[in-house]
């Protein structure tokens, strides 16, 4: 009965959506405006066309996963990939940022759910899906530091403006102290 309501819901959102009476009442109209607007990688709809099923090959999906991922690169812009547990959805989603980031260049891909656990899962599945097929990847986990993932955590924001910290002192030492000495100071009133 919940999986009902919670299904009602949805389709009465989506029903205002498109009768423009939703909280956003241009909602439709946003979307059509981002997809003509010009990215510095061309048109936001320059993808569709460009992904074959042969594309899909290396990422071992089954035949619904296949189709998710061709409907979600060659179809007419926005696209809902939804289903119960264990139907695969996380792995389809890490090879649709797999084919985004590499087949259609695009550098910078946002992954976003309703919970932690979710983009923690994708993000751990993107991240293996990139080093199983040999790929560099800069992810940036975004979110409380709490609720990231162990295997998450040298990602995240904190941990990246830490290592950044540490970095620029370490270089700032490294370029500082023998401009110091040369000039004639000691290495503590470098450190000051």
């Amino acid at each position: 009965r919940r999986n009902e309501s919670a299904r009602d819901k949805k389709v009465a959102a989506a029903k205002r959506i498109a009768a423009n009476q939703g909280a956003r009442t241009k909602l439709l109209d946003e979307f059509d405006a981002l997809a003509a607007r010009e990215y510095k990688d061309g048109p936001a709809m320059a993808i569709q066309g460009r992904v074959a099923e042969q594309d899909t090959e290396p990422y071992q999906l089954n035949s619904d996963q296949r189709k998710a991922v061709l409907g979600a690169l060659n179809g007419d812009g926005l696209f809902l990939l939804q289903g119960p547990p264990g139907t695969g959805k996380t792995k389809t989603i890490a090879a649709l940022v797999h084919i985004i980031a590499t087949k259609l260049g695009s550098r910078r891909i946002l992954v976003a759910s309703q919970t932690h656990e979710a983009v923690n899962n994708a993000a751990s599945k993107i991240a293996e899906t990139f080093d199983q097929l040999n790929t560099p990847l800069d992810l940036v986990r975004v979110g409380n530091e709490e609720d990231v993932a162990d295997d998450l955590l040298a990602v995240h924001t904190a941990a990246l403006r830490r290592d950044f910290i540490s970095l620029f002192a370490a270089e700032t030492d490294s370029r500082l102290r023998p401009i110091g000495r040369e000039i004639g100071l000691d290495d503590s009133n470098v450190d000051e």
